[in-house]
Formats: structure tokens, C-alpha cells, sequence
């Protein structure tokens, strides 16, 4: 149970953005803030902000004095060295109130800090795209997708073993269970909003097509489309709710017809949350040219890559593949001597 102080002292800050959303400045009661950041989007680690350098998760570097931080499985801080004298004690629980405190604490990444997380001189704290207030264990704006029915949780209410850098989606800090063997997904990782964007940055800038080919609606058959690409958002978006909704991986083809013209072949669950019900995938047929795939939320939280295996049947099947994440629409593409790892590009960002 999270309490609310019944008298709250009225603060008021300034915040300064940038065009991506990215908070470039502050003003608040401690004094004015100017951030520079490694990436320009929202969730892009903190490097400065003219107080102090900071390597989050680690270290604060004021003057000529460094601080290191020690920080729980979570990434939140416990304490502070200084040399070799410990400087500050701190007990957060589970949703980021403060349950004990001794000595001075200085940095804005505690709780959680190790993700990336700030603390404001108001008590909230930012999380990538949203504020988020520990005396409530909730958001104080919506979820941008509006997805479930609880628009302000914070990290599906299950803060002991997810964390949401982003504040767009909850992630399970130690890895989800991943299927083995032939199924479409090995073992994948976890990425900050940062890392995705150094991602994505290196291989292909995140695009949002101008016009997408809706497909064409025949009384003889399923939706065609004038390419692949289209066939293959089309699917993911088709397949992801029910995806989502049923707690499992959604895989199908991406065919070419006669007339060659695009579609794609109904999504095929493959296995739950615990890796039960894991369908070997058949080896796809003459007219394939892609393959489709999703890691909804309710399986892999904020799982916003293509896994080890998605990748590898990637390059066996030598066709693209094509996955919806919570956040993202991705593309992986074989290499042309079919050697390499394929190539991870973005088709949409935030689609929801």
C-alpha cells in the first residue's frame, strides 16, 4: 500500500525538450539543469546535466570528487563509496518509495538508476516517454498505446521482476523464458531505449511509410499486396493482438502469387509464456518469400529484437523475416552470400 502525504508541498518545475521528446533541460527547486545525452530520443542515458558526469548505474563525477554507486538485481541504488568510505545508505521498496535513507544523497539515479531512471526534486520519476509517481506505483499520463485495462500500471504491477525504462513497456529484468530446438525463437536479449536507438541508428533510421499498400480484397481469395513489405506489416498487425491476447508466439508465410502480388498466410500459434505447446515450423513452401513473427507482450514484455532464432531461420530459409514487438515493426534481411547475421532494420516505430 502506498501512502500520499495529506499535506503536499507545491512545487514548480520547468522542463526543456526537444523535438523527439527528449528532456534537454530543468529548472526546479535545486537549481537549472542542462542535459547532455548519449542518443536523442527519450530513454537516452544521462551524461551530464552540468552538476555532475555520470556513468548511470555506476558512477558521479562532481569537481574533482567521484562517487560510485552499488546497486541491487534491479539496478537500484543501495549505496554510496566514496575511496573506500561507504556515504549513503538507501532502502527503496518494490514500486521506488523510500524506506530508509542515511546520509546525503546527491544523484538523480536511484531507484532503479541503473536503467536509467530520474528522480525529481518533486518526487516523481522520469522514465523514458512518461513520469511516474512511486507514491502511487503508478504513471501520472496514460500509456501511449492504451493498451490492457490499466492504462497507468507501472510495469504490468509486477515491479519485483520488470522494470520499464521506456516508460511504453515493461520488460522482465532477468530474461524471459525462451523456447529451444526448431520453433522460431531461441534465446533473445533485452534492450534499453538507447541501446535500440544505437541499433537502429547503425543500420537503418526508424521509417514510417508515407502510403502503405493496404492490400486488395478479392471474393476469391485472401488480401494481396503490392509487395512484401506491406504483406508482411500487414500480417504482424493482424496476428499481434490475438497474439498478445492469447500469450503466444504467432508465426506465418509471406507468398507470392501468380499474378505476382503479395499475401500472407494465417498466423499459427506456436508456444506460451512457459514454452509449452512449441510447434515445429515445416519447411516453407515454393512460393515463400518472407516470414512473419511476434513477441507480444505478455510472453517477452519489452523483448524489442528479433531472438537468436528468428535470425537464424532467417538465414536458413534465405527470405525475410518480419516481427512485431510491443514498440516495434522490424525487418530481418539474409545477407547475400548467406553467410552473415541478416540485417535488423525498422519499418515502424511505435505502431500501436
Amino acid at each position: 500500500m502506498h501512502v500520499i502525504n495529506s499535506s503536499p508541498v507545491v512545487q514548480t518545475s520547468t522542463f526543456v525538450y526537444n523535438g523527439l521528446g527528449l528532456r534537454v533541460g530543468k529548472t526546479d527547486s535545486t537549481g537549472t539543469y542542462r542535459y547532455l545525452c548519449d542518443g536523442t530520443s527519450p530513454g537516452a542515458d544521462v551524461l551530464s546535466d552540468g552538476a555532475a558526469v555520470y556513468t548511470a548505474g555506476l558512477s558521479d563525477h562532481r569537481g574533482n570528487a567521484s562517487t560510485f554507486s552499488h546497486d541491487d538485481l534491479l539496478g537500484s541504488l543501495r549505496f554510496l563509496t566514496t575511496g573506500q568510505n561507504v556515504t549513503m545508505n538507501l532502502l527503496p521498496d518494490a514500486f521506488g518509495e523510500t524506506v530508509s535513507q542515511a546520509g546525503s544523497l546527491l544523484t538523480p539515479f536511484a531507484w532503479n538508476g541503473g536503467s536509467g531512471y530520474q528522480s525529481d526534486a518533486g518526487g516523481l520519476k522520469l522514465l523514458g516517454h512518461r513520469y511516474y509517481d512511486p507514491r502511487t506505483g503508478r504513471f501520472i499520463s496514460q500509456d501511449h498505446a492504451k493498451s490492457g485495462g490499466n492504462w497507468y500500471a507501472y510495469a504490468g504491477n509486477n515491479p519485483v521482476n520488470k522494470i520499464d525504462p521506456s516508460g511504453l513497456s515493461a520488460m522482465n529484468i532477468f530474461g524471459a523464458p525462451s523456447a529451444h530446438g526448431e520453433g522460431p525463437c531461441g534465446d533473445y536479449g533485452f534492450y534499453s531505449a538507447s541501446q535500440l536507438d544505437g541499433m537502429f541508428g547503425s543500420q537503418s533510421s526508424p521509417t514510417q511509410p508515407a502510403v502503405m499498400d493496404k492490400g486488395t480484397k478479392s471474393k476469391k481469395g485472401p488480401t494481396t499486396y503490392k509487395n512484401k513489405d506491406d504483406a508482411g506489416v500487414a500480417a504482424v498487425k493482424a496476428a499481434y493482438p490475438e497474439s498478445d491476447q492469447d500469450a503466444h508466439e504467432y508465426w506465418g508465410y509471406i507468398r507470392i502469387t501468380k499474378d505476382n502480388k503479395y499475401q500472407y498466410s494465417d498466423p499459427q500459434a506456436t508456444h506460451d509464456v512457459n514454452g509449452t505447446e512449441e510447434k515445429d515450423l515445416p519447411d516453407p513452401p515454393s512460393d515463400t518469400v518472407g516470414w512473419y513473427h511476434t513477441h507480444p507482450e505478455s510472453i517477452h514484455g519489452g523483448a524489442d529484437s528479433f531472438s537468436d532464432g528468428d535470425l537464424e531461420l532467417t538465414k536458413d530459409w534465405n527470405v525475410p523475416g518480419y516481427l512485431a514487438t510491443p514498440n516495434f515493426i522490424l525487418k530481418a534481411t539474409p545477407t547475400p552470400d548467406d553467410i552473415g547475421t541478416p540485417t535488423v532494420t525498422t519499418l515502424q516505430a511505435y505502431w500501436h
